[in-house]
C-alpha cells in the first residue's frame, strides 16, 4: 500500500468555522477545507481562490 505524508494545518481564521474544527490548506489555485474526526479526515470543500469561500462554507454547515 502506498504511504502518504500528512501535514495538519492551522484552523481557519474565521471564528465560527474554527469552533467547528474546520482546517484549511492550499494547493495551487485552490483552498482545501477539511475536518479531522478521530482517525478520519473529511474533505468539506475544495474551492478556487477567487470564490467567496466563507459563503460556501457557511451554507455547507448551515450557518
Amino acid at each position: 500500500m502506498k504511504q502518504y505524508k500528512i501535514e495538519v494545518t492551522e484552523l481557519d481564521e474565521d471564528e465560527l468555522l474554527a469552533k467547528l474544527g474546520v482546517r484549511k490548506d492550499y494547493y495551487r489555485n485552490y483552498k482545501i477545507y477539511y475536518v479531522i474526526d478521530a482517525d478520519t479526515i473529511y474533505i468539506v470543500r475544495i474551492l478556487h481562490m477567487l470564490v467567496d469561500s466563507k459563503a460556501w462554507l457557511y451554507r455547507t454547515f448551515g450557518l
